[in-house]
């Protein structure tokens, strides 16, 4: 069961509605203060906010917007996962036909080379 169904699962349709009210206008905020601290274009053709599964939502708009390049950040696992991306961004790339820059994140340390 997913996190908006666990949600639906157990409050009245008005308090969900609320609640996503307030999610979206926190997460609206996160992202408007990201786009100002690095300067970014903020004009609707630039800046996509999009409802549902990550893998389902940027394959359909690398598909419907012919995308060249795919930026995803990466998360930090130890050992042979260590190795891999993470799950979202491995469903990802079998669902897309362009190229993807995969980041990984600042706290990222290989051990390969030890």
């Amino acid at each position: 069961m997913d996190d908006e169904s666990l949600l639906s699962a157990r409050l009245q349709p008005k308090a969900l509605a609320e609640y996503e009210r307030e999610d979206r206008e926190y997460r609206q905020k996160l992202l408007d203060k990201f786009l100002d601290q690095h300067d970014c274009d903020q004009s609707a053709e630039n800046v996509h906010v999009v409802k549902g599964r990550t893998a389902d939502v940027v394959s359909d708009f690398v598909r419907d917007n012919a995308v060249d390049l795919v930026v995803m950040g990466t998360v930090a696992r130890a050992g042979l996962a260590g190795l891999l991306m993470g799950n979202t961004s491995e469903n990802i790339l079998d669902r897309i036909n362009c190229s993807v820059l995969a980041i990984k994140p600042y706290s990222f340390k290989c051990h390969i080379s030890e």
